[in-house]
């Protein structure tokens, strides 16, 4: 954590990131010879799947990902809105990879139109990164009406281009990021009232507090200390949800207070839409029982050591969503990076090779000299796209750092690396 935070807010790391690679030249990128004779398949191209296929690359693997939706990129492209992702971005970071020597083949199912025995017979390790795309049920009575739907379908369907139904009144049932993009879309699509229902208090929610503050920004409701109790509808058609209640009880596992209902504090609210985000499970049914694949309670898939991404199957790896249950694409990006490494170091060590060697990279001294009054100045605001254009369109909000911004901000950096004789 960036120990400026304990004096203000810690630095704005991510956005001066963003600032760079929004205004650095792109590198040039060039094939990377294939070395080595074994050949790797990674089903999925989400961000785990492809930072493992940048990396094997790189280290002369041949490598195929294998994609079930029309373009990879998984759930940045399928889950997280395009307001809060370019997808311009997405497309440049995977052309990229593809132009590394990786290739992509995407509206493959495996299971369906390659069979999982087929690929391990045809390759020496397999990398499942599936990631997690199936919303889980609410478990209450009428969410199978028509208009009941999961959050991940929900975002799927709108970046598809295949939106479903919104009518006037969207719910959202869940407190988490994935709840509050499913809001904010609905926003977009033209939802005059969209509200979520969370079971416990707003500081308990999941989601991060700037998705939270967005959200209310843009007209979304947020009540708190509200849980589903059914679904009602006329037909076959949902047409109101009924809730109830909480009320703070005892302290649970995870530090925060538990939740009872209210007796008699049942109440309607009128629904065209009901959207479940109470959290999402990954789908390995594609994976014969022969293969020996554990899994926990939950579906995903179990490493051992827990830090790694080697599975109970020799050949078979997993990372991201599908380890880790839902988790942000940074994760998911590292989970990559320690499967490529795995995948690497047992191959290497089956053969008796020495351990591949990563380039050096040049270390560049950034001199630090900066006054007080600049180091104590608070942090500068992301310009964002004003409020009353945001529900119009998917454009992006937040708009990048210009070159004034990223410097002020980046000068507020206290240099803890540098004082502590490690710079």
């Amino acid at each position: 954590k960036c120990r400026r935070g304990q004096l203000d807010q810690p630095l704005a790391i991510a956005w001066l990131k963003r600032f760079i690679t929004d205004n650095a030249p792109r590198p040039t990128v060039r094939r990377v010879p294939i070395t080595r004779k074994e050949k790797i398949a990674i089903v999925g191209a989400g961000p785990a799947g492809l930072t493992a296929a940048h990396d094997l690359a790189l280290r002369g693997y041949a490598v195929e990902v294998f994609e079930e939706l029309p373009k990879p990129g998984g759930m940045m492209r399928y889950g997280i809105p395009a307001y809060r992702l370019s997808r311009e971005v997405i497309d440049a970071e995977i052309a990229d990879i593809a132009e590394l020597g990786v290739t992509i083949h995407t509206g493959i199912r495996v299971g369906k139109d390659i069979s999982f025995d087929d690929l391990l017979s045809s390759h020496d390790r397999i990398l499942l990164a599936t990631g997690a795309h199936r919303s889980l049920p609410l478990r209450i009575p009428g969410e199978d009406l028509q208009g009941v739907m999961g959050a991940v379908e929900f975002l799927r369907a709108v970046n598809l281009d295949k939106p479903p139904a919104i009518g006037k009144r969207v719910v959202v049932i869940g407190g988490g990021n994935t709840a509050l993009d499913a809001a904010r879309t609905a926003r977009r699509l033209g939802a005059e009232e969209v509200r979520v229902l969370y079971r416990r208090e707003r500081s308990d929610m999941p989601a991060w507090e700037q998705e939270i503050e967005a959200a209310l920004a843009e007209g979304v409701l947020i009540d708190c200390m509200v849980s589903p109790v059914c679904c009602e509808g006329s037909g076959d058609k949902v047409t109101q949800i009924i809730c109830q209640r909480m009320q703070a009880a005892e302290f649970d596992s995870s530090g925060r207070r538990r939740s009872v209902p209210i007796p008699g504090s049942e109440y309607a609210l009128a629904a065209d839409l009901v959207i479940s985000a109470v959290s999402q499970s990954t789908d390995i049914s594609f994976v014969p029982e022969t293969a020996g694949i554990a899994t926990a309670i939950q579906g995903t898939i179990c490493c051992r050591p827990q830090n790694s991404t080697r599975t109970s199957h020799e050949r078979v790896y997993a990372a991201g969503d599908a380890v880790l249950g839902p988790a942000t694409v940074v994760e998911a990006i590292a989970a990559g990076h320690q499967a490529a490494r795995d995948i690497d170091e047992d191959i290497r060590n089956y053969n008796r090779e020495p351990p591949w060697q990563e380039k050096d990279i040049e270390k560049i001294d950034i001199p630090f000299e900066v006054d007080e009054e600049t180091i104590s100045r608070p942090r500068i605001a992301m310009p964002e796209l004003p409020v009353r254009e945001r529900t119009r369109s998917f454009a992006e909000v937040e708009l990048g750092y210009d070159r004034d911004s990223a410097w002020r901000e980046a000068c507020r950096c206290q240099r803890c690396d540098g004082n502590q004789g490690k710079g």
